[in-house]
This record gives C-alpha cells, sequence and structure tokens, in this order.
C-alpha cells in the first residue's frame, strides 16, 4: 500500500540549472522562515566551500509542508565528479524534479542523473527553470528532453511526463511559459499529482507461528516490559501450553486481525500481535551519515516497512551473514528546514537515528528478529587516481598541524565512511597512499577540506584509471559539448581531436 499524506522527492539537473534557487523559493513559499527572518541566498549550501564556489557538493534533505501534504525534499548536487551523492539517496524517494535550463536544455549531466532516476523507475516532472531569461527557447528545451527520455528507454509512463516552467529566482510556476502563477503553486500542484506516495509494507495476515516464552520476550523491548499476566490477556489466553517437543508455545487465536507474522531467529516461533507500535518487519535503508558532538553519528534514511520508535532494539544488517544489534538512543524527522524530535517514525518517512555509533552507509537498520538487509547501494566506479602522501620537503610542519602518515591514513579511511564514490588503497611505500574518485574535481573537494582541517601532505598528478575486461583495456570517457562561434569551431575541434574525441553531432544555433 501507499501512502498518501508524504510525497519523497528528490531535485536532479546539470550544474549550475537553478535547483538550489528553487528549493529557496519552495522553502519560502511553504512558510518555513518567519516574515521578519534574514535568509541568505542558496541557504542548502551550508558547505563553506559550497558557498564560496557556487557549486551543490553534498546532498542536503529538508521538508515542507503544502495542503497537509508533508514533501520531503532532496538537494543534489550537479556536477558529475559528484553523481555519487545523487546515486545513494535515488531509492529514499519515488519521484525527482529534473530542472533544465530554458536556454541550454539537457547537458551532459542531466542525462546522468536521469538515467540514474529512470533505472529506479521514479517518476519524473520536468521543470523548465529561469524561462524569464530573454534568450529562452522552450520548445528546443521539451524537445531534447523528451528525445532524452526515449534515448535513456524510458517507459510509456515515464515519457509522459509533466512539464512545469518556472522562474526560481523569482519564486514562480506554470503550466505555459507564457502564463507563470504569481507563486509557486502549480508546482506544488503537479508534485502532489504526478508523484506517487511512498510504498510501505505493512503485513497483516494471519499466521500461526511458535517460540518459547523467552524467545517472545526477546522479540521486542516492549514485550519484555510486559508482564506475563498481561500478554496472556491480550492473547485471550488461560495459560502457554508447551508443544509435544517442549519448543513451543500454543494458544487459541480469538482476533487475527491483531495479529502478523513474526519468525523468530530459525526455529520455533510465536504469533505476535499485530501492532505496528512493536516496529514489526521495520526496515531502513542508510544513504547519508552526519555527525553532531553531542549526539555523535546520525544515520539518515527512508523507512520502508513497520514503524521505528525511539529507545527500540534493531538489528543493524550488511549482508545476511553479518549483522550486530543496536539500540535507537534518538529519533528524529525533517519538519521544515530543522530535525525534530519524534518518538516514533511511521514507514514512508525519511528519518534520522541516533545512538548506532558505527552505522555505515548502505547498511539497513531491521527489526530485531526478522531483521534481513535491503539491497545495497550501487554507485558508479571511479575514474581518476591520485597519490597521496606525507611531506618530506624542508618546509614539512610549517602550516599544518597533521603531518604524519598515521593521521593521514586515518583521515582518508574516514573519507570513506559518507563518500561512497571514493576509493583508498595502501600505495608502493608505507607513507603513501592512492585515492581515486569520480574526476579530479572530486578529489579536489577532499583535498581541499584537508588542508582547512590542518592536514599537510603531498599529491601526485591525476591518473586515468584503465581496467580490463574480455581482455580489453578500457578507459572511462566523459561527454564533452562545446558552444563557440562559429570562427572559434576549428580550433576547438582540433583541441579535441588531439585527445582522440569523436565528433557525435553539430549544429548551428541561430
Amino acid at each position: 500500500m501507499r501512502r498518501r499524506d508524504i510525497r519523497n522527492i528528490a531535485i536532479v539537473a546539470h550544474v549550475d540549472h537553478g535547483k538550489t534557487t528553487l528549493v529557496d523559493a519552495m522553502l519560502k513559499q511553504a512558510k518555513v522562515f518567519r516574515d521578519n527572518q534574514v535568509v541568505q541566498e542558496r541557504i542548502m549550501d551550508s558547505n563553506d566551500l559550497e558557498r564560496e564556489r557556487g557549486i551543490t557538493i553534498l546532498s542536503k534533505n529538508t521538508s515542507i509542508s503544502y495542503k497537509d501534504m508533508k514533501i520531503n525534499i532532496i538537494d543534489t548536487p550537479g556536477h558529475s565528479d559528484f553523481g555519487g551523492e545523487v546515486e545513494r539517496v535515488l531509492n529514499m524517494v519515488e519521484g525527482v524534479l529534473l530542472v533544465v535550463d530554458s536556454v541550454e536544455g539537457p547537458m551532459p549531466q542531466t542525462r546522468f542523473v536521469l538515467k540514474k532516476a529512470l533505472e529506479f523507475g521514479h517518476a519524473v516532472v520536468v521543470v523548465v527553470n529561469k524561462i524569464d531569461r530573454p534568450s529562452a527557447r522552450p520548445d528546443f528545451v521539451i524537445n531534447s528532453t523528451f528525445e532524452l527520455f526515449i534515448e535513456l528507454n524510458a517507459s510509456d509512463e515515464q515519457c509522459d511526463f509533466q512539464v512545469i516552467y518556472a522562474s526560481g529566482i523569482k519564486g514562480q510556476a506554470g503550466l505555459s511559459p507564457d502564463n507563470l502563477a504569481e507563486d509557486l503553486g502549480p508546482l506544488f500542484e503537479s508534485i502532489i499529482r504526478c508523484i506517487p506516495g511512498p510504498h510501505i509494507d505493512k503485513d497483516g495476515a494471519l499466521q500461526m507461528l511458535g517460540c518459547s516464552y523467552s524467545e517472545l520476550l526477546e522479540s521486542n523491548l516492549v514485550l519484555r516490559k510486559t508482564p506475563k499476566k498481561q500478554l496472556m490477556e491480550f492473547f485471550e489466553v488461560d495459560s502457554f501450553k508447551k508443544s509435544p517437543d517442549g519448543n513451543a508455545l500454543t494458544y487459541p487465536v480469538h482476533r487475527p486481525s491483531r495479529w502478523i507474522c513474526a519468525p523468530c531467529g530459525g526455529g520455533p516461533r510465536v504469533g505476535l500481535p499485530r501492532m505496528d507500535s512493536l516496529g514489526i518487519k521495520k526496515k531502513i535503508n542508510v544513504t547519508n551519515i552526519e555527525y553532531d558532538e553531542h549526539k555523535g553519528r546520525i544515520a539518515i534514511g527512508r523507512l520502508h516497512a513497520g514503524v521505528l520508535r525511539r529507545g527500540m532494539d534493531v538489528r543493524v544488517c550488511t549482508t545476511e551473514e553479518t549483522c550486530r544489534f543496536a539500540r535507537v538512543s534518538e529519533l528524529f524527522v525533517y519538519d521544515k528546514f530543522i530535525r525534530v524530535a519524534a518518538e516514533a517514525v511511521e514507514a514512508g518517512d525519511i528519518c534520522a537515528v541516533c545512538g548506532i555509533d558505527d552505522i555505515q552507509i548502505g547498511e539497513t537498520i531491521a527489526d530485531k528478529i526478522t531483521g534481513k538487509p535491503l539491497p545495497a547501494i550501487r554507485v558508479e566506479e571511479p575514474t581518476v587516481k591520485m597519490a597521496f602522501s606525507i611531506n618530506t620537503s624542508p618546509f614539512v610542519g610549517r602550516e599544518g598541524k597533521y603531518v604524519t602518515s598515521r593521521n593521514l591514513r586515518d583521515r582518508l579511511y574516514r573519507e570513506l565512511e559518507r563518500n561512497l564514490a571514493m576509493r583508498v588503497e595502501e600505495g608502493e611505500t608505507a607513507d603513501t597512499f592512492i585515492v581515486s574518485g569520480r574526476g579530479t574535481l572530486h578529489i579536489t573537494i577532499l583535498i581541499e577540506n584537508m588542508r582547512r582541517e590542518g592536514y599537510e601532505f603531498m599529491v601526485g598528478p591525476p591518473k586515468v584509471i584503465n581496467k580490463k575486461v574480455d581482455d580489453k583495456l578500457l578507459e572511462p570517457y566523459e561527454i564533452a559539448t562545446v558552444e563557440v562561434p562559429e570562427e572559434h569551431m576549428g580550433p576547438v575541434v582540433e583541441l579535441l581531436g588531439k585527445r582522440r574525441g569523436q565528433m557525435i553531432d553539430m549544429q548551428g544555433l541561430g
């Protein structure tokens, strides 16, 4: 079944097509801020490097309310080097807003993010942004976007996408480029109408199962705190009877609507009351991690099934064979622009979980007894690598605070906890590490962050990562789109030809 009161969406686009500016307008019109509150531009770009460079680097969560509907929004990066940030959050949503510039149209990163969204089967709402530009060409943009859908083998339902024309900086949207509303109402209405609610799992079927009384108590924190007499009253039995083999408990079932299947381990089983507050079969896939000085590591993800409660014992799974137990100390949901403490979160919502200090991105928080992992998050492989080593120059220790190989190793491997698209390997010496990323900008951002944190180290030149497939040596390639005046076309073609570039298409745009 699907929840009707929640919509989970991600905003994806090519770099500089106006995603974050559009999110700003959505937050303001949803009355997230006070009328007299001073709000900076691109408020979702909270990282120092993001504000300095004017680009989004990390995916971030927020939520707004519109006509009693909660809309969880994930703002994603637009640069291809940070594509891993897009890939890991797409399983949290049911649809995407594909923002396309009204002049440039679909660009290389537009193809990448749209391909990933279509592979997940998500619904797509196309937003032609910056429609107020004098050189806007909406017909060309829509036709180019439709052709891109066809090239990426979109289904018939996905090709029948809703188009919204908008000006993020003015906070206006409409169904026609010549008739924009005074606000973003048409955009909100399209999200509610075209993006389905989250699919949730509520298993209410009657199944008789059995387990020992101690296993019954182990199945849930609430049951462990419930006296045996109250359990008998709830199950409407006079006593728990031993089965012939002595390993199970049997009792009559009077209220099947209140029962749910809950296997205990792999042996004898018992029927548990169908109370979603007990957290039966809850599953949440961790797609993001934050850190707080007081709360520690915070796992962020969408709850796929059941109900998660504060103080609940859970199982943390990576694969079927590797699971561990933990307890949820605090629970938060996103309300407007802040995290708000919650006692319980129902399936379909995006939440933040505290208390699991060793949680990693891609792991599943599941029911303590019946928990099984959700499919792992997969991202594209790195394409560029660089060598990181300690500073061995005569000026070592003059600028940085962390200069040893142990400091460097700890920092690089700590980056892997959050950055799924990055790889770190041991180098040829004990003081050298090979860092692989999706591009030079991907690794450059890491270098800049480490420099600001006080690390002192040396880096080598970037090298392309080649790999062998069926005895063939393959290397990564990129799709480049160049717009230049006609008189400069020759030198550009010559330059790309020297790098063995292949011209796919050339058009004259007047």
